[in-house]
């Protein structure tokens, strides 16, 4: 967290400067399942600064620095949204597993409306 935070607050000035936190972001966010809520916030707010600043000099810079800029606030990107969907994921497999348990009828349970315990008759003894 305080690496990122201490990258958060860096100026952003060049190219340079762009590539290198976005690259440090990419390093800082590539393991997405120990990463925080503040974490995920902090890299996601940098990365759209740092593209923000990129699109307003990108017609004064090399295409090549521009393309390796982008692929990097991609990559932090990617990083970030992995982390934010992986628990989200892992709960619906969760809940889609809970449903069809709610909704399957299981194999003990007899549905056969012939059978002598459905049939409501006087000598039934629930009839009363």
């Amino acid at each position: 967290d305080y690496l990122v935070t201490f990258i958060s607050e860096l100026l952003i000035t060049t190219s340079n400067s762009i590539i290198l936190q976005s690259t440090s972001l990419v390093q800082l966010t590539q393991s997405t399942n120990q990463l925080t809520r503040s974490l995920l916030t902090i890299a996601s707010n940098r990365c759209y600064e740092l593209s923000f600043k990129l699109y307003s000099i990108r017609t004064k810079i090399a295409y090549e620095d521009v393309q390796l800029a982008v692929n990097q606030l991609l990559q932090c990107a990617s990083n970030v949204l992995s982390a934010v969907n992986g628990p989200l994921q892992e709960r619906t497999q969760i809940l889609d597993l809970d449903y069809s348990r709610a909704n399957t009828i299981t194999s003990d349970y007899d549905t056969d409306l012939e059978s002598s315990w459905s049939n409501l008759s006087k000598n039934n003894l629930f009839y009363h």
